[in-house]
This record gives C-alpha cells, structure tokens and sequence, in this order.
C-alpha cells in the first residue's frame, strides 16, 4: 500500500514540476518576445492551429488582440516589399 501512494506521490510530484516549467517558459516568452516571435513559436509547436483553433483564442494565448493578430498574419505572410517613397522626401 505504501509503494503505490509513493508511486503517485512521485507521479503528482512530476507532474507539477513539468507544468510548473511549462507556466515559467510562457511568461518569460511574455518578457522578452515579441507577439510575432510567440506567435512563429505557436506555429512551430502545433501547425495546425490556424485551422483548427479560432482566430479570438489564438489571440487570446498570444496576449494581443484579434485585430492585431489579423495585422501581424497579413504581415507575415505578404512578401517583403519596399516602402514607397513620399513626396518631397529625399
């Protein structure tokens, strides 16, 4: 009896550790990444995301809004092009 509590004291145990990890790798991304850098990274972890998830809880994870969420695909998407120049600029 006491080896098997043992056992799911040390499975409890893990499994904090690893969602403890988990929770201090997220909000160090918030610190020092960019929307764009989490996002690319979401991307990485799970291709699918676009697809399957809706585009406000995609947000929602990133810490950005729906509509900057929809700025920051449109620009990842769009080739790089270079910026007209204005009138009168030199």
């Amino acid at each position: 009896m006491l080896d098997r509590d043992r056992a799911w004291e040390r499975f409890g145990r893990r499994a904090a550790e690893m969602l403890y990890a988990r929770k201090e790798r997220r909000e160090l991304s918030f610190l020092v990444r960019s929307a764009a850098e989490r996002y690319r990274e979401l991307l990485a972890e799970f291709p699918q995301a676009n697809e399957v998830i809706p585009q406000h809880m995609v947000a929602a994870y990133l810490g950005i809004e729906p509509e900057s969420l929809s700025r920051l695909k449109r620009r990842l998407t769009r080739p790089a092009t270079p910026r007209a120049r204005r009138k009168g600029a030199v």
